[in-house]
């Protein structure tokens, strides 16, 4: 009997599906299946905000049983039951960025966990984490790093070409593999040969992937593959579905709620004409953009993220980008943009090593492993973490092209943040805003947080003669 063109298709699939290691990676701990739930367990940890969460834990855990959000399933706890309890909250608050919990840091409530907290709709809150949501982030391993998406935008596009939903065995074999926007048309094709596939030879080849065993540091003993991919599908189908917005789980399959098309339609089409993937070196630099209610996934936030970890040829290239779709203002040229970051990036290295120019008697802060430029944390990365001759702490902040209310808020972060993880009892902690130009809404900004925060401002005056040698003849 002839084989079909098809079984090619399909044995090279398998082989293909069962040595690549990448797929949508979810991390287990609990599914995001109630926002009310989430709400209250977040209001209880707030009242830990900027304690440290390795001495707030116990109590913690005891305040959610008190409260009824948590049920210990053996009488007595023991330590370890009690670091499974924060595992399991570290992971839903991560995945929605509503809180850092760290066990070297204090307890952070996000600008993103303050609004889901005050929101009398907090799936709205959740909706726009959707949407900032990407893969690969740092807060996933390493080995899923070829992912360059924002799964959330690629899954409603292939919902709305199969407006009948996806079954399970859909997302783990096509979606969840996906790797870049690239991949849809393929994605799609193979959801279409798939349903034309008569369901023996569909059964033939999931046993043949499960045949195919893998080891993997998450599990105990070699697995398939596919079965990697099927035990984080319900995590990541709670995840996509928990604003109750345009998706929906009905009858074992996920789908875009059928009176909310048009309305999906539109923001999807609303995505692609601003997002980006925004490339994000380290667990805190991702979880300052994804924490902050004001981040959207767009090439100006990018700018943002690559002039802050100074990284001058990204944030030039997000900036052209960004000029192209109209998303900045366009007074500069992406050349004479350029230049101004050159000449900021110059204003950094002064600093660092000249501070006392800024004040007398400053110096750039030093821990055991890094020094106080470009300092990362959970809320941003600090231009300048700097120690006076009192040992008080110095936040310095260069303006750039933030707007005014931006920049303080930030600089007001960034010195809170200092108070609740560096500062002792009774040192104080300032900020300074150094900027080539301060315009009225700074200074009227700045006014009003006088006393922790001040503003100064900078001008370069280099001058350049040029030495001819005398012509000397023979």
């Amino acid at each position: 009997m002839k084989k079909r063109p098809r079984d090619g298709i399909w044995r090279s699939f398998v082989e293909r599906y069962a040595a690549d290691p990448v797929f949508w990676y979810v991390p287990k701990g609990e599914a995001v299946k109630d926002l009310s739930f989430v709400k209250r367990r977040l209001a209880v940890l707030a009242r830990f905000a900027g304690q440290p969460w390795s001495s707030a834990q116990r109590e913690y855990v005891k305040a959610l049983k008190k409260k009824r959000l948590f049920i210990p399933r053996a009488r007595r706890q023991t330590p370890a039951d009690q670091a499974a309890i924060g595992r399991m909250i570290k992971t839903v608050f991560d995945w929605l960025g509503l809180a850092w919990v760290d066990e070297e840091s204090a307890i952070l409530i996000t600008t993103v966990g303050e609004e889901f907290l005050r929101a009398s709709r907090p799936e709205d809150v959740i909706e726009k984490q959707l949407w900032k949501f990407q893969l690969w982030n740092p807060t996933v391993s390493a080995e899923y790093e070829p992912i360059r998406l924002i799964p959330h935008a690629f899954l409603m596009r292939v919902l709305l070409r199969f407006p009948d939903g996806l079954t399970p065995q859909e997302y783990n074999l096509f979606v969840a593999r996906a790797t870049s926007d690239n991949d849809f048309n393929k994605v799609g094709k193979f959801i279409e040969l798939w349903r034309d596939t008569p369901a023996s030879k569909q059964r033939r080849i999931l046993e043949e992937l499960d045949r195919r065993k893998v080891r993997s540091a998450k599990a105990s003993e070699p697995v398939s593959m596919y079965m990697r991919v099927d035990r984080v599908r319900p995590y990541a189908w709670r995840f996509h579905t928990a604003s109750h917005n345009h998706l929906e789980l009905e009858e074992g399959r996920i789908r875009v709620r059928r009176e909310r098309r048009s309305d999906a339609e539109a923001r999807l089409a609303q995505h692609d004409r601003v997002a980006t993937f925004i490339e994000f070196q380290n667990a805190k630099e991702w979880f300052a953009y994804y924490g902050d209610f004001s981040a959207t996934s767009t090439d100006a936030t990018a700018v943002s993220v690559y002039e802050k970890r100074n990284d001058l040829e990204k944030a030039v290239e997000a900036f052209g980008r960004a000029k192209e779709r109209k998303l900045v203002p366009d007074t500069i040229s992406v050349a004479e943009y350029r230049e101004a970051r050159i000449r900021e990036l110059v204003l950094e290295d002064f600093l660092e090593f000249h501070m006392e120019y800024l004040r007398p008697g400053l110096r750039l802060h030093r821990d055991a492993d890094r020094t106080g430029r470009q300092y990362s944390t959970e809320v941003g990365n600090i231009d300048l973490l700097a120690r006076n001759d009192h040992d008080s702490w110095v936040v310095i902040e260069l303006k750039r092209d933030r707007a005014s209310d931006k920049v303080i808020g930030q600089t007001l972060r960034y010195i809170g943040w200092v108070k609740n993880n560096l500062a002792a009892r009774g040192q104080l902690v300032r900020g300074v805003i150094v900027g080539s130009k301060l315009d009225s809404g700074l200074k009227s900004a700045a006014s009003a947080v006088s006393d922790v925060i001040s503003l100064y401002s900078f001008d370069f005056k280099f001058r350049f003669d040029e030495w001819k040698v005398d012509s000397v003849g023979p």
